[in-house]
């Protein structure tokens, strides 16, 4: 009974200094500067395989944007470069709906008007 109460307290012990230890890390990574989460999630390899690939970007507005996806940050901001925008204009009576392209070389899209972004490489 007393072995199994020491190695209780050992192993409260033992996480007890591993979580000081990840605080002491925290404190020191915060002290030099670096306030950013770790990069080694599923979600950020997911999206650094996305980087230099073509993308398909759907906005609040129903703008479509195609480019190669540059770069993002944590506010989903998107750099897209050599972008192309897909917009649909509604006809009038004697027209029916058309879909503008236009060209622009290097676009940064907010986040908040980002609805869903996809590779086109797939």
């Amino acid at each position: 009974m007393a072995d199994l109460e020491r190695c209780q307290e050992e192993d409260a012990g033992s996480a007890a200094r591993e979580e000081e230890g990840a605080l002491e890390k925290e404190v020191a990574a915060k002290e030099e500067g670096n306030l950013l989460p770790p990069t080694n999630t599923e979600a950020t390899r997911r999206l650094r395989a996305l980087l230099q690939t073509r993308i398909r970007a759907k906005l609040s507005d129903g703008r479509i944007l195609y480019g190669n996806f540059l770069c993002t940050d944590r506010d989903r901001n998107l750099v897209l470069g050599q972008c192309e925008e897909h917009r649909t204009v509604d006809g009038t009576d004697f027209t029916s709906a058309a879909t503008l392209r236009r060209q622009l070389a290097l676009l940064m899209v907010p986040g908040e008007h980002l609805v869903s972004f996809a590779s086109l490489n797939m």
